[in-house]
């Protein structure tokens, strides 16, 4: 679960983005990585070549980028100060730029081993991982 402090998903250039993770909702999991990044997306819809999905060309930079090891974390917490250079989110009908906070979060699962590789290996759980990816835009 995500808690933004306010303003987002308003934000303005040069202000804060700051935010609360709690890992306490998930059940039979646990979050183990987690990288925020903000970034944005510059869509060029002038263009007609267009992608093999049938998407307008579409370009990311990522601006800020952090990592953390929350494996064993209930909560954690992060703040980004937006860059002063960055061009706020428009669209015309050549161009569209949009803002994303990124967040990828690496999960594992623990279930208890079989019989044979407790037994034979003198394992006791096995790991189960998987990636998640949420993406929220932010209006600069």
């Amino acid at each position: 679960k995500v808690m933004f402090r306010k303003p987002a998903p308003k934000c303005s250039i040069g202000g804060e983005l700051a935010g609360i993770l709690d890992f306490t909702c998930a059940q039979n999991a646990r979050a183990e990585n987690i990288v925020i990044t903000l970034e944005s997306e510059e869509i060029i819809h002038a263009r007609t070549e267009k992608s093999a999905d049938g998407r307008p060309p579409t370009f990311r930079k990522i601006w800020i980028e952090t990592s953390e090891c929350v494996e064993h974390l209930d909560t954690s917490h992060f703040v980004m100060n937006l860059p002063l250079n960055t061009p706020g989110n428009f669209r015309t009908p050549s161009v569209e730029l949009k803002w994303l906070l990124r967040f990828d979060i690496r999960v594992v699962r623990k279930k208890p081993a079989g019989e044979f590789a407790a037994f034979f290996k003198g394992v006791k759980e096995t790991a189960e991982y998987t990636s998640v990816e949420w993406v929220f835009p932010l209006e600069l």
